[in-house]
């Protein structure tokens, strides 16, 4: 299960003018579609119309008259069908399909942009902050945050301290969004978290938490200022339970056929970890 499936807007004004054109180009592909099915409709017409024609060409000499009629509509449907024609077509297809893939990779460039200034926008009336320990119960944190209308930014207090012991670094985390990339690594889950705090950045981690440990140790501590908050260039996915995961478990079936997939036993709900806080370990 997904879970919530969530879209990034930007504030980039160019962004509506894009949508609408993209918007535009797939009507128009509906349009280009109906006209090809039509044409290809009326080359098999064509086909079966013929056929029909050699049988009648056989029949006793009362049937001429639809035999005519047949060979007028053959007449006609070879007026509106050619194969430059449904060539045109085509290629006038193929071609608004570039076009919108075109537009649609800008558009992600500037989703993906936007998205980096992301952290910016955090503030104390769209944060939650929670401590994780190894007692921590993760799932009444995650579905909390995961059901919040206003909350978008979820602050961990793990308390991995900075290779020179000399500031805490806590984990920034906010909904997954299907139209921003993320690092392509197997996602960590929050119950390997809780139990991998209290630990400086040059320990030992379990394999799926070291890409994200690899990407904070890029940072310069002795550059940072307490208080300051740091976004990656790109998010990294956490596995994390609600309660929703944990509930309909097993699918249901029906005469060999599958009537409801439940929930598979383990199943996460993922989430961005899109940077993190640094603060004095006094704080």
């Amino acid at each position: 299960k997904e879970g919530m499936i969530m879209q990034f807007k930007t504030k980039n004004p160019k962004t509506k003018s894009l949508i609408n054109e993209i918007n535009q180009l797939k009507k128009n592909i509906y349009t280009l579609n109906n006209i090809i099915n039509e044409l290809y409709d009326a080359k098999k017409m064509i086909e079966d119309y013929t056929l029909e024609l050699s049988e009648i060409n056989d029949e006793i000499k009362s049937l001429t008259d639809k035999k005519i009629k047949i060979i007028q509509d053959i007449n006609k449907l070879k007026g509106k069908l050619s194969t430059n024609n449904i060539n045109k077509y085509v290629a006038k297809k193929d071609n608004t399909y570039s076009k919108i893939q075109y537009k649609e990779e800008i558009l992600k460039g500037f989703l993906v942009e936007d998205f980096k200034t992301l952290i910016t926008y955090m503030n104390d009336n769209n944060t939650i902050r929670k401590k994780l320990s190894k007692q921590t119960k993760t799932t009444p944190i995650m579905d909390e945050f995961f059901h919040s209308q206003n909350i978008l930014f979820l602050i961990l207090e793990l308390s991995l301290y900075s290779n020179n012991y000399k500031g805490i670094i806590n984990l920034i985390v906010t909904h997954s969004y299907r139209n921003i990339p993320c690092a392509e690594f197997e996602p960590p889950t929050m119950t390997e978290l809780k139990t991998n705090g209290d630990k400086t950045i040059n320990d030992i981690f379990p394999i799926r938490m070291q890409p994200l440990i690899n990407e904070i140790k890029k940072y310069n501590f002795n550059s940072l200022k307490y208080g300051d908050l740091v976004q990656f260039d790109k998010p990294f996915l956490l596995g994390g339970q609600t309660f929703d995961n944990q509930a309909g478990y097993g699918w249901e079936w029906e005469y060999g056929d599958c009537i409801y997939e439940g929930t598979l036993y383990g199943e996460v709900t993922n989430f961005f970890i899109i940077g993190f806080t640094y603060n004095s370990k006094y704080y």
